[in-house]
């Protein structure tokens, strides 16, 4: 199988394998701990591994000659099997023998290199073992031949072939090395697409990606360097006639310009609108309000001071805390949210405060209260005076974007 260089497939390559880590690493969770199986721990895994198989697929572009994604993505497949085997057996085992945190680390960098940098190594072995065995061949076919001006022209004959060859590919390393930087800026997401994206779901994907791309930020940088450097070193002698160099010279810089144009002209809305939008439509599309308002009205609003839903409350919490826990109605487990926290509003009726998220992914959630709550306008984030005795000290205090998604309830996300 020829080497494919149609971005599609890549992508769908990532995309794939990722969401196969996320699939068995919840079964091993499953397993090992009896951690709850959920779709969106599957997405949040595959998420987090996003950034190593770019790379691994990047890797691959570089050094296997003549790549076949079928092959690659079937050993990745095993290797992750295999490696999810291994962590339910060596894992219990490896933690007897020093501190939790310092061991997973090193066992989850050896999984990583073992799921994604293993099968790139056997694909470029068996590469060269076949260009070996091709040379060998060549070479004993060569010693037939008698004449020694048959000789120098089969030798010049592949010179000129394999020069040939290596002029015909050579723009390949620019769309390797390019890649790593278009990966940071679709996670830079200027116009706010790929935070629309994961709002709708509710999953917001692209933080953790960022997360664990902070490693690929000095391999980014020498990437943008090198392909600037190609730019104008390599392309001149490859790319005639000159009209035609100067339009992908052109292309590049209104590729450059799409991504760095909207964070400096600043026509489009922040990035946590965006997500917020998705986050509307989310709930628009999956949260019974109705049901949830019809539940708050059985509520008695002198009774709900201090009580808890029992969606995250422990077995042994729910005996000793009993008659503060109310159950919580179908509309609202089927949401799963991280938190929940029963309020009165202005009016004095029950109103529920549903969040998700929290840490350097921030914290946002919805809102549902009487038909006729009033929704409260964004809430921007600004500093407080604070006295403490004779001193005084400024607090920054946190805001709110707030999005309404049917009466008497919106969505939210906090603002730092």
């Amino acid at each position: 199988m020829k080497r494919i260089f149609k971005p599609i497939h890549y992508v769908v390559y990532v995309i794939v394998l990722s969401l196969l880590y996320g699939l068995f690493t919840a079964i091993t969770l499953k397993l090992e701990s009896g951690i709850r199986f959920k779709t969106d721990r599957i997405i949040n895994l595959a998420a987090l591994v996003i950034p190593f198989v770019f790379c691994q697929i990047v890797f691959a572009i570089l050094v296997v000659r003549n790549l076949s994604l079928k092959k690659l993505f079937s050993l990745s497949a095993i290797f992750t099997f295999v490696s999810c085997i291994l962590s339910v057996i060596v894992f219990p085992l490896l933690i007897k023998l020093g501190p939790t945190h310092i061991i997973a680390f090193h066992w989850n960098l050896l999984e990583l290199l073992l799921m994604f940098g293993v099968p790139v190594l056997i694909l470029l072995i068996l590469q060269q073992r076949s260009a070996k065995s091709k040379l060998k061949k060549s070479l004993e076919s060569t010693q037939a031949v008698d004449s020694n001006v048959s000789n120098i022209e089969t030798s010049q004959t592949q010179q000129i072939k394999s020069s040939t060859s290596y002029n015909s590919y050579w723009w390949h390393w620019d769309i390797a090395i390019a890649a790593v930087p278009v990966w940071f800026g679709i996670l830079l997401d200027p116009f706010g697409i790929v935070n629309y994206m994961c709002g709708l779901i509710n999953v917001p994907i692209h933080l953790v990606a960022a997360f664990c791309s902070i490693l690929l930020i000095p391999a980014g940088i020498i990437c943008l360097s090198w392909f600037v450097v190609r730019m104008f070193i390599i392309w001149p002698r490859n790319i005639r006639p000159w009209h035609r160099l100067l339009l992908y010279w052109a292309i590049v810089i209104g590729v450059v310009a799409f991504f760095i144009g909207p964070f400096i002209i600043r026509i489009l809305p922040p990035p946590f609108e965006r997500y917020a939008c998705g986050l509307r439509r989310h709930f628009q599309a999956k949260t019974d309000i109705e049901a949830i308002q019809v539940w708050l009205g059985t509520l008695d609003p002198k009774n709900i001071q201090d009580k808890w839903l029992d969606m995250h409350v422990r077995p042994d919490a729910k005996k000793k805390y009993m008659s503060r826990i109310i159950p919580a109605p179908n509309a609202i487990a089927c949401l799963r949210p991280k938190s929940s926290s029963l309020k009165l509003d202005d009016s004095g009726r029950p109103m529920i405060r549903l969040m998700w998220g929290s840490g350097m992914a921030g914290s946002w959630g919805l809102v549902v209260g009487d038909k006729d709550m009033e929704i409260p306008e964004t809430q921007r984030p600004r500093w407080e005076e604070i006295r403490f005795g004779k001193t005084t000290q400024k607090k920054l205090i946190r805001g709110e974007a707030r999005f309404p998604v049917a009466p008497g309830a919106y969505a939210w996300y906090e603002l730092e």
